[in-house]
């Protein structure tokens, strides 16, 4: 507040000096609305309370929501509302879309700030002071809404609104806000959104559908009509032949020719991190591999554009592994001009033909890179029923994620959608290698917890813990991601183990995809982003205390810059310094824990979960005796096995989800 005679003596409008003076001591004093606090002798402002609200339980200030925004790239200005309980961001750019802001936001926000709803408009209406009229953008947000309303809902079909129905449960959106011509990925649908469709649509129609029906078709209208089609097309009985030597031969030469050919040149490369120098050096096998369907309402010029349009703007897909001294390099190539295509001109049983081209190619992916080719390849089939791109990536360059990465641009292409600049695997790589030596370590605060919280860790005897296969499946949210059933599955380890054995704190360690980060976009960047998550259990914390202390170390330690401790003894492996040797000593003992979520999966996957997982832990128990937890998600359940006989868990306690989005 400020006071003294140069104050102005109050509005004409009896309500303002109401709202705005007061009196202290017979002196008026002007509220200006800011907010400051006194430290010593020290102010800090912090904004305005009229702009200042509580997200549950937390403040946040929509000027710092706006300024984050304003940090992404093509933004402009950005404005932010707090409406209805709901935070509405609205964008001026030239040449992003809602889908561009949901995903690139990410990288700038943490969870609590991310806004609902988005809008991309061309200009700001102003007041008389030239400000944003705040009051008139939210007068024409409302207006839309209505005639929203109104247009969106008519000409529907029936199917059509019953898959509008499922996507707007599964998006969170009302279903009036969902039209015929919506596109589901500009609604905010994710991977994870496309499998939970999916798995509505076959368990309603008890028929098996494809991930690309939705990457490929993407509006309700176009996905509707696709699954009508399969729904009414008779399948014909075709005898179909086996297939040939002369075919594994043709396979062979074609994948072989395409991963070593000695025309290629070379145009950069970067250092690779710890985990390339693994599966290099180690001579470690594996590899991810898919196919893509594509109909004929598609030409083949349409389709073989798409496949390299892929090959030529992902670095990855043209990488090659080199050693240079103690080094080991990505040389990544000029722009490819052909890839493997094989044309099927007799009945020849299809599925085993693209099985057999992703069992050959993995054994000459695996072979290639030990031999200075390619790391991966992209090939067309090609049929009277249409095509189908089959992918084979070694796992030194691509995750498990990749496969929806690469299939949704796939769709993206074959319909015309510009490719967005991504971040290059490059830049992820200079993050680890940047912010992971063993000097960088010795300041980082959070490392140095972890050590010391790791200390007599040992003292959890596994050996007191039965080898015993359990199963547990509990109902959950289906709109939680990754991160919270992460937390949530720690935080019951965590606390029953410290019922178990008598310490303070502990460390429950987890496997995560790395792509979240507030300074680069690695949503769409193919390589491998996987690594360990390491949260803190502290005695008798409750959840919501847990999950707000993990929320925050993710928030600096993960997401800021990539924490990957494996890099400061790793970095010229299999050689170790005898620091290096030291500090892995001590990572050893870090944990006694490895959780995997794996995210959704059908039903056939699940079946065969149950199949092997006691032989995935038989073998991850040889590598290093732990407590193994695998956890995946299916038709709103979440099943989760384990290892060890921790006795009685409590997954009763409720899922904590704060409604952020």
């Amino acid at each position: 507040m400020i006071g003294g005679d140069g104050v102005t003596a109050g509005y004409t409008d009896e309500s303002l000096n109401k709202e705005r003076f007061v009196v202290i001591n017979g002196e008026k004093y002007y509220n200006t609305g800011d907010v400051v606090s006194c430290n010593k002798d020290q102010l800090y402002y912090h904004g305005r309370n009229d702009s200042q609200i509580q997200i549950n339980g937390i403040r946040v200030e929509l000027g710092e929501i706006e300024y984050l925004l304003e940090k992404i790239h093509g933004v402009q200005q950005a404005v932010v509302l707090f409406y209805q309980d709901k935070l509405l961001a609205f964008i001026l750019s030239s040449n992003l879309t809602i889908h561009d802001m949901k995903k690139m936001a990410t990288s700038v926000l943490e969870r609590y700030m991310f806004p609902n709803d988005y809008h991309i408009i061309k200009t700001f209406p102003l007041t008389e002071n030239n400000k944003v009229d705040r009051k008139s953008l939210l007068f024409s947000y409302e207006e839309s809404k209505k005639s929203e309303k109104l247009i969106i809902s008519k000409d529907m079909t029936e199917f059509e609104e019953v898959l509008r129905d499922k996507v707007a449960l599964i998006l969170n959106l009302p279903k009036e806000l969902i039209g015929k011509d919506s596109d589901f990925f500009e609604l905010g649908g994710d991977s994870l959104d496309v499998f939970q469709l999916l798995l509505k649509l076959e368990e309603m129609y008890e028929t098996e559908l494809s991930l690309e029906l939705i990457y490929t078709n993407r509006t309700l209208s176009r996905i509707a009509s696709e699954v009508s089609k399969l729904l009414t097309t008779e399948r014909e009985e075709v005898f179909e032949e086996k297939l040939h030597e002369e075919d594994f031969k043709l396979m062979e030469k074609e994948i072989n020719g395409y991963l070593l050919n000695d025309e290629y040149q070379t145009t950069y490369s970067f250092e690779t991190i710890h985990s390339q120098r693994v599966y290099y050096f180690d001579n470690f096998k594996s590899s991810v591999s898919f196919d893509y369907r594509v109909d004929t309402s598609y030409d083949k010029e349409t389709v073989i554009k798409a496949i390299k349009t892929i090959i030529n703007s992902n670095d990855l897909m043209r990488a090659m592994l080199r050693e240079s001294d103690s080094r080991l390099e990505f040389k990544i190539l000029n722009s490819i001009d052909s890839f493997p295509i094989f044309t099927l001109n007799r009945n020849v049983e299809k599925k085993s033909f693209i099985q057999k081209i992703e069992s050959i190619g993995e054994n000459l992916v695996y072979k290639a890179r030990n031999n200075g080719g390619l790391l991966g390849f992209l090939a067309l089939l090609i049929d009277k029923s249409g095509y189908t791109i089959v992918g084979v990536l070694d796992h030194t360059i691509a995750d498990i994620s990749c496969i929806n990465i690469i299939k949704k641009m796939i769709g993206e292409e074959l319909n015309g959608y510009s490719s967005k600049e991504k971040a290059s695997y490059n830049d992820f790589c200079y993050e680890v290698r940047e912010y992971n030596t063993i000097d960088s370590l010795k300041n980082n605060a959070y490392h140095n917890n972890l050590l010391a919280i790791s200390k007599n860790v040992n003292d959890v005897n596994l050996n007191k813990l039965s080898k015993s296969l359990k199963c547990y499946e509990i109902d959950y949210p289906s709109q939680g991601d990754s991160f919270r059933i992460i937390n949530f599955l720690s935080y019951v380890i965590g606390k029953r183990l410290l019922e178990i054995v008598d310490r303070e704190q502990i460390v429950i360690k987890s496997v995560i995809n790395g792509r979240e980060n507030k300074l680069f976009d690695f949503s769409t960047t193919i390589g491998d982003f996987h690594g360990s998550l390491y949260l803190i259990y502290s005695k008798d914390e409750n959840y919501e205390q847990f999950t707000n202390k993990s929320e925050g170390i993710f928030g600096k330690y993960y997401t800021t810059h990539p924490y990957r401790p494996g890099y400061a003894f790793g970095s010229n492996y299999p050689s170790k310094t005898k620091e290096q040797k030291k500090l892995k000593d001590q990572w050893n003992s870090i944990s006694n824990t490895s959780i995997n979520y794996i995210g959704e999966v059908s039903d056939y996957e699940k079946s065969s979960y149950y199949d092997t997982i006691s032989n995935v832990f038989d073998n991850l128990e040889k590598i290093q005796d732990l407590i193994y937890v695998t956890a995946f998600s299916n038709n709103n359940k979440l099943t989760v096995f384990l290892n060890k006989n921790l006795g009685q868990l409590n997954f009763l306690e409720k899922l904590y989800y704060p409604t952020f989005i």
